[in-house]
């Protein structure tokens, strides 16, 4: 081969290199106009200002943080409040839903929203914490200790919600949340959870206004299979058995809305508004064996069980 052509090929290809290159190039400037922001947030901060208000306080305490823009990990109270030592969470239908401290039974705890007490929808003392969206507050704490400044009826422990508001940011903000999941088991993507949160802060007369409105509304189906059982012999169940379906789908809704004015002099004047609702609708079904188990013994064939004179219970129910 030539000199000559050796150069041609070795042009030709050159040329189609720095064609491909500037194609590549030309397209990664267009992608990069096309973003004009990117914007990265991460949890060290919501760590640090959660350590910081144990380390100030002058009680034992754990304190749940959200992060720069204001989320939690977790979708309600009771699961927030699981990450902090020494609390345990009684589960409901694979949710968290009431909060022990150190052991505590749930009626000893005192719970407050803003420091305002905080009564029980239910016939009990204890209160539930998973029909408050995690979207409506800015920090959780849990006093683990009793203090002359706390309601005497902190015995086992206090809970206290602080609800966002418009000084709980920099400058004015606004965030809208839409999302929803899907799960396999159930077949049904119908999760919406919905979120919209506004506050603004204006010089007013020798001080500072903010308001902040906050929204949020969210709904969630769980289906459960259950299986239960008496009691279990040397190698057979002798006792009674059931089998237990549930449907249920739980509403989650809430408003916040928190007017706050500082004076120049530093005074305080705030009018904070709170408002919650929780509705969880439950179908069930139980289909139970009793008597046969545990007066007759078992007729084993490999992994199979057979009773005789066994009798059979089938219930439904809704609430």
């Amino acid at each position: 081969m030539s000199r000559q052509k050796l150069l041609k090929k070795v042009l030709i290809k050159g040329v189609g290199l720095a064609t491909v290159a500037t194609i590549a190039n030309t397209s990664l400037v267009q992608q990069q106009e096309v973003i004009e922001e990117v914007v990265v947030v991460g949890s060290r901060a919501s760590l640090m200002g959660a350590l910081q208000k144990q380390r100030a306080s002058d009680k034992v305490s754990g304190v749940v943080d959200s992060d720069a823009i204001g989320n939690f990990a977790d979708i309600n109270v009771a699961e927030s409040l699981r990450r902090i030592s020494g609390i345990m969470v009684e589960n409901d239908q694979g949710e968290g839903r009431y909060v022990s401290v150190r052991g505590m039974n749930t009626d000893l705890n005192a719970m407050t929203i803003n420091g305002v007490s905080t009564a029980s929808p239910e016939d009990r003392r204890g209160i539930i914490l998973d029909g408050v969206p995690s979207e409506l507050l800015e920090a959780m704490t849990v006093y683990k200790t009793l203090t002359p400044n706390l309601d005497a009826d902190t015995i086992g422990g206090a809970i206290d919600l602080e609800t966002i508001t418009a000084f709980s940011y920099g400058d004015s903000f606004s965030r809208i949340k839409a999302e929803t999941s899907y799960n396999d088991f159930s077949e049904d993507s119908s999760n919406p959870k919905l979120s919209a949160t506004f506050a603004n802060r204006w010089d007013l007369n020798g001080g500072e206004f903010g308001a902040a409105l906050v929204l949020s509304d969210q709904t969630r189906r769980i289906v459960a299979h259950n299986n239960e059982n008496g009691g279990w012999g040397d190698i057979a169940p002798n006792d009674d058995y059931e089998m237990r379906f549930y449907d249920l789908e739980r509403d989650r809704s809430g408003i916040v809305l928190n007017l706050d004015y500082v004076a120049d002099s530093g005074n305080n004047y705030y009018l904070h508004m709170f408002h919650n609702e929780y509705v969880d609708e439950k179908w069930r079904a139980k289909w139970e064996t009793r008597d046969g188990l545990e007066d007759n013994a078992p007729v084993i064939n490999g992994n199979v069980f057979s009773y005789a004179n066994s009798k059979v219970d089938t219930e439904g129910k809704s609430s």
